[in-house]
């Protein structure tokens, strides 16, 4: 009788009622329970926060009969909670993580009731961002999804900051994992491949992962031979994603073709983009000392190698037998640079980068009420979008004032449109 009152209570989700007549009945006899009775004792355990007990009753109950697929599927949820979720209240090893989650996608289907989505893409994410990450691991699980039936419907969230932020869909989740997985393992053509079939499927991308994974592509591109395509596709993509990473890519696929000239501008921007620490750009400031070098421009080749030594001691990192000798080598013919030579460096990849840009001149109209950016009006009747951080000087140019400047294309994110920035202002 009491198994039968309890489940009753566990159906209204009278649950703390339910836990006190079943825990009674389950002593008294477990026989008494069928696979709906333990179901709903299960259930009403882990609604008034006995989730251990739940799993390990809902656990039994599976063992028992692995086709009730409503156990099955609560069970994958609380194992979940337990064990894989990052709001998960203890701390779980990953060998225990990775083995829960591979029960829970042996045990349930990817389906509404299931936790399978929730944990593979949890999964996902985890090695995604996980430093060195084992990108078969990776794919491993981005493999377990079905496409087909994941979600392109995404989720707002209110930060800690009160800020309303969209989140990302499944399906672009699935995307974005399964393109970084095939990419840093170097299977361009099926990074292509998938890189193509997601621009189909998603029509709305988040933080800017449609430049990345468009970036990535015209990478692949370059890896498999059609290097001048992928160094238009970057240069487009540069465009709207001012990021020392793109220049790098650039730099190198110029370097495949064999255009020094071009490969020095690219790695001068590279190196003086806003964004991304030192310690990103190391091997950025290696292979552009190397370029410098074979072009017996040995002083520079030298600061730059100067920086990269330095970077690698800052970071605690071991040092490269390589780059010291070559640091060693232009020493014994030119000594030691100065302590002020990244100065002297910027100065000189500045002069790189502005050397191939149009100069213009005008008046500031206005800025932004962000504060962040603003307009000049140029003497030639054209009107350019600028960022604060490009004014020079001390004080800086304000409203009203004349100034110099360098005109870079740029893309007009709201109009959707190529449009030109001005770069480098500074006053008549």
């Amino acid at each position: 009788m009491d198994v039968r009152n309890g489940v009753n209570l566990a159906k209204q989700g009278q649950f703390e009622e339910a836990v006190s007549l079943l825990d009674q009945a389950y002593q008294s006899n477990r026989n008494a329970f069928n696979s709906w009775d333990l179901f709903f004792y299960a259930k009403s355990l882990k609604k008034v926060g006995r989730l251990k007990e739940s799993v390990q009753l809902s656990k039994q109950l599976y063992e028992e009969a692995p086709d009730f697929q409503a156990n099955a599927n609560m069970l994958s949820w609380s194992l979940y909670r337990l064990y894989i979720s990052p709001n998960r209240k203890e701390k779980v090893e990953e060998v225990i993580m990775v083995k829960t989650a591979n029960f829970i996608v042996n045990s349930v289907k990817q389906e509404q009731y299931s936790a399978y989505e929730r944990t593979v893409l949890t999964m996902v994410k985890y090695f995604k961002n996980k430093a060195n990450t084992n990108q078969q691991q990776l794919l491993y699980w981005v493999s377990k999804l079905d496409p087909t039936k994941l979600s392109t419907e995404t989720n707002t969230i209110t930060d800690s900051e009160g800020i309303k932020r969209e989140l990302a869909s499944p399906l672009e989740e699935y995307y974005t994992a399964k393109i970084k997985a095939l990419f840093e393992m170097k299977n361009y053509p099926e990074c292509l491949t998938i890189s193509t079939e997601a621009f189909k499927k998603i029509s709305k991308f988040h933080y800017d992962n449609d430049i990345w994974l468009r970036s990535k592509a015209a990478i692949a591109k370059g890896e498999l031979g059609r290097v001048e395509e992928g160094i238009r596709e970057l240069e487009e993509i540069v465009k709207e994603k001012d990021h020392w990473s793109l220049y790098y890519e650039i730099f190198k696929l110029y370097l495949k073709l064999g255009n020094t000239a071009m490969a020095r501008e690219k790695g001068a921007y590279a190196v003086l983009a806003q964004g991304g620490e030192y310690k990103h750009k190391k091997n950025l400031l290696i292979k552009f000392g190397y370029l410098l070098e074979e072009e017996k421009q040995h002083k520079e080749a030298l600061m730059l190698y100067t920086f990269a030594k330095e970077v690698i001691k800052e970071n605690g990192w071991k040092d490269m037998q390589s780059l010291n000798e070559r640091i060693a080598l232009i020493e014994r013919e030119i000594g030691k640079v100065n302590k002020g030579y990244r100065n002297e460096l910027f100065s000189f990849l500045q002069t790189i980068k502005l050397q191939t840009l149009p100069k213009g001149i005008g008046t500031i109209l206005k800025v932004l009420p962000n504060g962040k950016a603003g307009f000049i009006s140029g003497d030639n009747g054209q009107q350019y979008y600028f960022r604060i951080k490009n004014l020079k000087g001390k004080p800086r140019p304000g409203v009203k004032e004349h100034v110099h400047f360098y005109i870079m294309e740029s893309f007009d994110k709201k109009k959707q449109r190529q449009s030109y920035e001005a770069i480098e202002i500074t006053k008549v």
